[in-house]
């Protein structure tokens, strides 16, 4: 795929078209990516999950093109990106370099795992932001250990259900998921051992008095997501003396002074950059995690079609999703096409 003076491969790509807000155009005629530099892969995408980071942050923060995770195959590659050759199948997070709702994109090539066989690449799509997030949320800040008591707070959406399925493999032994009462069911079949309906007041209340003291780890996936909650103040005091509060969310200006400055919540409380912090070796720990288990992603996919994106953005910001949604067949259109420069 080498482009010259006279021919540039085009590809279709959902772009930011404001700097500040969040407004998306389908495009049939971007560019495809220049030939991948030192480090850098270029991936032909086959499936592409969305995150509520893709509305949140802005084009200024967040790039172009639209969307961080995908699976897809290398195309070409640059020098020194190790074991990675052109034909693997591979999963990744894509950062500022590129986009991940497009029919190609640049990405470094150490946010890059390959993908296993027994993963789709729908399912392997719907990993790196989520299941990273889940991993380190709970084992590298919230300290997780074999046999300890984790409160898992949002834990239907894409990053609570691979929080509870993450945390059941690595051998947590009381995993409370807090949900609305239509995915208990849902939540209780992908690791977690108990269940709270946060949409009966009651109930919640009554959970919160008699668990004080009670969670090595609390994972907070709910707060500062977009409807209002806040957990943080009720949640502190269930952690035991040595716990640690994990918080995944926060609004946009938070969200971008952690990024930026490392920002920490107080003594006990963390929250941290779920993009940047991605590499390979937290996408590898992912699939040997899930290969030990007998978990999988739950999805939802969606054509990638100007209507079903709309479609698909319009449900992750109604925040009533369960697990992922997922764009697959990325190439299977005539999108992808030889036009004069």
């Amino acid at each position: 795929m080498l482009c010259n003076s006279v021919e540039k491969m085009m590809m279709s790509a959902v772009l930011r078209t404001s700097f500040l807000g969040f407004h998306l155009k389908f495009a049939s005629n971007l560019v495809v990516p220049n030939r991948p530099g030192v480090g850098e892969v270029l991936v032909k995408v086959h499936s592409a999950a969305i995150n509520p980071v893709d509305y949140k942050l802005p084009r200024i923060a967040n790039g172009k093109v639209v969307g961080v995770d995908f699976s897809g195959v290398v195309d070409s590659v640059g020098g020194e990106v190790g074991e990675i050759i052109p034909g693997d199948e591979v999963f990744g997070v894509v950062l500022t370099e590129g986009g991940s709702l497009a029919e190609y994109t640049l990405v470094k090539a150490s946010r890059v795992a390959k993908k296993p066989k027994w993963l789709s690449h729908a399912e392997a799509a719907a990993l790196p932001v989520a299941y990273s997030a889940a991993l380190q949320g709970l084992r590298d800040h919230g300290r997780m250990m074999k046999g300890g008591s984790v409160l898992i707070i949002g834990a239907s959406g894409g990053a609570g259900l691979a929080a509870c399925q993450l945390a059941n493999a690595m051998g947590a032994s009381r995993i409370v998921a807090v949900c609305s009462g239509k995915n208990k069911d849902l939540v209780l079949s992908n690791g977690a051992s108990e269940f709270v309906d946060y949409t009966d007041s009651r109930a919640l209340a009554d959970f919160f008095n008699k668990n004080k003291g009670g969670f090595d780890t609390i994972l907070d996936c709910a707060t500062s997501s977009g409807g209002g909650e806040d957990y943080t103040t009720s949640s502190l005091p269930l952690l035991k003396a040595t716990g640690e509060y994990v918080q995944l969310n926060a609004p946009p200006l938070e969200m971008m002074k952690v990024m930026m400055f490392h920002m920490s919540l107080g003594p006990h409380q963390t929250f941290f950059d779920t993009l940047s912090s991605v590499q390979r070796a937290h996408l590898d720990d992912v699939v040997l995690l899930l290969s030990s288990s007998n978990f999988r992603p739950q999805i939802t996919t969606l054509p990638f079609t100007e209507e079903d994106v709309k479609e698909g953005f319009h449900k992750l910001m109604g925040r009533r999703t369960r697990g992922k949604i997922v764009f697959v067949d990325m190439n299977s259109t005539e999108s992808m096409r030889a036009r004069s420069a």
